[in-house]
């Protein structure tokens, strides 16, 4: 997590239009209490003390190629009984995964087809599990806070997006979607609503002065003169300078974390 000098105090209005959390893929869904219910008893302590490794990825890859829906149900069950909580479920398999599917596409050992389906069994695994994430309690009794989460333009990081979303909607703030779920662009949408963080999903380490012209427009064109850019996506990994490089405000590449990282701009 990297953070530059920079916190803000705004309180806005809510009109204008912005994509709400998108419908997920006409896929087989899990009934909401699913793994709740197959999950450790409160009070057991975990048997899993180490980090889950690349086998552990690549065994998730495999189901999740597999499209068989009870050996995916499976295998996550299995996870969570083992003592993995949904946030580290989401974090430490969920996301590694997506990255090695997206190998795959780039190595021709996928084709588009698998990648879009697998995205989807992903996508369904995130809402349910995200579910679970314990909720905190508003921060104020003004009501949320507002992130606008989105990917530059040229990029599509839809999975990661999703999985973000989750964990700041546990954190009581209100979530709504840029590109590409949306198809106005971002500096259009931060003039039409107060927003007060905008949280930018980077997959591609090329194209950093087209980045950085556009959170020039965020910031120029935003009913918020203090909105908060916060970066994050597989990108950081590679290029962990790129905060100071675009002119953001800060970065996270643990999604657990980017809400407490948004906290310092309300």
């Amino acid at each position: 997590m990297t953070m530059k000098g920079h916190e803000a105090s705004a309180d806005g209005g809510a009109e204008g239009h912005f994509a709400p959390l998108p419908d997920q893929p006409n896929v087989h869904r899990l009934p909401s209490a699913r793994f709740e219910s197959e999950s450790n008893p409160k009070g057991t302590v975990s048997k899993l003390s180490l980090e889950l490794d690349r086998v552990e990825i690549r065994k998730f890859v495999t189901v999740l190629r597999g499209f068989d829906e009870t050996a995916l149900d499976a295998f996550v069950s299995r996870a969570i009984r083992r003592g993995i909580s949904a946030d580290r479920f989401l974090v430490e398999l969920a996301a590694p995964a997506a990255r090695e599917i997206g190998v795959d596409w780039e190595e021709d050992r996928c084709d588009f087809v698998d990648v879009t389906l697998v995205t989807g069994r992903l996508q369904r695994i995130v809402r349910e599990l995200g579910s679970q994430i314990p909720s905190e309690e508003p921060m104020s009794e003004g009501g949320r806070p507002v992130v606008l989460l989105a990917s530059p333009s040229g990029q599509t990081h839809t999975l990661g997006m999703l999985m973000v979303a989750e964990f700041f909607q546990a954190s009581s703030w209100s979530v709504c979607f840029g590109a590409p779920f949306e198809s106005a662009p971002v500096p259009e949408l931060v003039s039409t609503r107060f927003v007060h963080v905008v949280g930018l999903s980077i997959s591609l380490v090329d194209g950093a002065a087209q980045l950085r012209d556009e959170i020039r427009r965020i910031r120029r064109r935003s009913r918020n003169p203090e909105v908060g850019v916060l970066l994050g996506g597989p990108a950081l990994l590679s290029q962990p300078d790129l905060v100071d490089a675009v002119g953001a405000d800060a970065a996270s590449v643990d999604a657990r974390l980017a809400p407490l990282v948004a906290r310092a701009f309300l």
